[in-house]
């Protein structure tokens, strides 16, 4: 009724073997989605700390052209051209925040144009944030628009 003992030979071994063939491709793929989810993480966390640079720099630049609001300090910003980005037509005001524990490694470069119609300016802004690690770059952009027309 039962296979004799003699043809039985190996089949463990083989079965063994087998066995720790797959789980060690089973560990392997576990490791690497482990892995990738880490570098995942990672990215998300430095471009999230590129967009909040990005949205500093941009309020600190408002501040500085917007500190006075019977006077506002439109010569920051270049005179818009149709069709252009303010990068296109602007210099960049550059901001380091490497003594802020939250943006360390981080800067901000914010270009802005304007446009004045009706006797009240129309700002267009862009920061562009970016975070330093090792060798990888993490940049974001921010673009937003502001006026001092008062509604």
């Amino acid at each position: 009724m039962f296979p004799s003992s003699q043809k039985q030979q190996g089949a463990a071994l083989a079965m063994a073997i087998f066995i720790i063939v797959i789980l060690s491709f089973v560990g392997l793929a576990v490791v690497k989605i482990l892995g990738d989810a880490s570098k995942a993480t990672v990215s998300d966390v430095y471009g999230t700390r590129a967009m909040f640079a990005a949205r500093s720099g941009a309020e600190i630049f408002l501040t500085q052209i917007m500190s006075d609001p019977n006077s506002i300090d439109s010569a920051q910003c270049a005179a818009r051209v149709a069709g252009d980005s303010p990068q296109q037509t602007d210099t960049a005001s550059n901001f380091a925040f490497n003594d802020l524990t939250g943006l360390s490694l981080c800067e901000a470069e914010v270009y802005c144009d304007y446009h004045e119609f009706d006797d009240r300016n129309h700002f267009r802004i862009e920061a562009i944030g970016r975070c330093s690690v090792g060798a990888n770059d993490y940049s974001r952009v921010l673009t937003l628009e502001a006026s001092d027309a008062v509604l």
